[in-house]
């Protein structure tokens, strides 16, 4: 059904001039298309069998064989032919553990495909995530872009008339001249990032058509603050801690780490039983029968066999203590790499909650700068402040904006990043992390 809904969006984006694009149709697309995602579950598939394979290798073999020889009539003999079938089962009763231990590295590279599959998901997931946000972004900055660019040309224009009349001085008309050129190059740089970041889209999805990610209600932006904003000190410490901790937990590195401890054990384990005997138990039964004969005779073997290496000696010894270096080396490993998640899982929490007390301020911010700006535009219009007050007022106005859209999807962001990193792929999963 997924894949009858992929193919009537995609129908619509063929046919369509632009197709405006939500956030659950962008992951979708970049799941269904995503060579990586295909890639991780043809791995997952392999290790999946890999596993059922070596778990086989505990059975007893058994083969059925038959044979017919015809011998060379030059030859003065009776015997013409002779025909034979039998069946031939063994089975090992002790290797070392060597089989055992092969299944249980096999069960282990199983689960790391399978914490690998979910964690390209995820990262994929967040990918997408980050570049529709940014995507949107740029849009916004675009717009604003060319509000400003608007806004220089018509201040250019009341330059130019209160030059007309002696009302200001040729230094003022050139400064709102060069304000006017340089927001039409950043009109320009505006119009080249936001189409780059489109691009940037397109291909993460693997699609070429002309797409237009849906903008986000306010609501999404407000919905995503959590209340950070009224947090108290401990409250921001508790919350940083849990995430910490649940990082630690929940990471797919730490995961996959600990699978190949785990493994690495294993072969240690197994590099010991090469000292040790080796025991088969086999039985066979064979029937045959000349020209000369008139029934099959049979024939059965039952054997136990058992052997102990002796040579070469070197070589075990070798492979033992390389197999025990190995894991004192991913011991180690792993304690880095958990020392570097728990600083990375600190630094996440921390830029998401700045992001969101960022973002009042800077709503805030916008607030006065819009006020401040339609004021000093009145005045300038009226001839009672100069061109440098007004200019002033432009810079503090476009920064604000600029701060104030950055800010908001700085909060998407950094939510992105806190899933991928806690491994959590739906924002309702999030949610209620957050709220618990």
């Amino acid at each position: 059904m997924k894949k009858v809904w992929i193919y009537i969006i995609m129908t619509l984006i063929v046919f369509s001039k632009v197709y405006s694009l939500s956030l659950e149709e962008a992951k979708e697309f970049g799941l269904t298309n995503s060579p990586i995602i295909k890639s991780a579950e043809e791995a997952l598939n392999q290790a999946k069998w890999d596993y059922y394979q070596s778990s086989f290798e505990l059975l007893p073999s058994a083969n059925l064989n038959t044979s017919y020889a015809k011998y060379d009539p030059t030859v003065q003999m009776n015997v013409k032919n002779n025909k034979s079938y039998g069946l031939q089962a063994s089975q090992v009763i002790f290797a070392g553990g060597k089989i055992w231990l092969n299944r249980d590295i096999k069960k282990n590279m199983y689960e790391i495909a399978q914490v690998n599959y979910k964690q390209k998901r995820i990262e994929i997931i967040a990918e997408i995530e980050n570049k529709f946000f940014t995507s949107l972004e740029r849009q916004q900055q675009l717009h604003i872009a060319e509000n400003e660019y608007n806004n220089a040309m018509t201040n250019e224009q009341i330059a130019q008339i209160r030059y007309n009349n002696g009302s200001i001085a040729e230094a003022d008309l050139l400064r709102m001249k060069a304000q006017t050129v340089q927001k039409k190059v950043n009109h320009i740089q505006a119009k080249t990032n936001a189409l780059s970041s489109i691009i940037d889209l397109q291909n993460t999805l693997g699609i070429s058509e002309d797409i237009s990610p849906q903008d986000l209600d306010r609501e999404i932006f407000i919905y995503n603050m959590f209340d950070v904003i009224r947090w108290e000190m401990s409250q921001i410490n508790s919350f940083i801690d849990k995430i910490s901790k649940l990082s630690l937990v929940n990471n797919t590195n730490i995961k996959i780490f600990d699978l190949n401890v785990k493994n690495a054990q294993n072969q240690l384990t197994m590099a010991k039983g090469s000292f040790l005997p080796t025991i088969n138990l086999s039985f066979s039964k064979n029937y045959s029968k000349t020209n000369l004969d008139n029934d099959y005779s049979d024939s059965s073997t039952l054997m136990l066999n058992a052997s102990i290496p002796l040579l070469p000696t070197g070589n075990n010894i070798s492979s033992y203590l390389k197999n025990k270096a190995m894991v004192r080396k991913i011991e180690a490993d792993f304690i880095v790499n958990e020392n570097s998640i728990n600083l990375n899982s600190r630094t996440v929490a921390l830029a998401w909650i700045s992001a969101i007390q960022t973002a009042q301020s800077a709503e805030l911010s916008l607030e006065y700068a819009e006020k401040s700006w339609q004021q000093m535009s009145q005045r300038y219009q009226s001839g009672v402040i100069s061109s440098s007050d007004m200019l002033d007022a432009e810079i503090m106005l476009s920064n604000a904006r600029s701060q104030f859209i950055s800010s908001r999807y700085n909060i998407l962001r950094n939510k992105s990043n806190l899933k991928k990193l806690l491994n959590i792929e739906s924002d309702e999963e999030f949610s209620s992390l957050i709220k618990d």
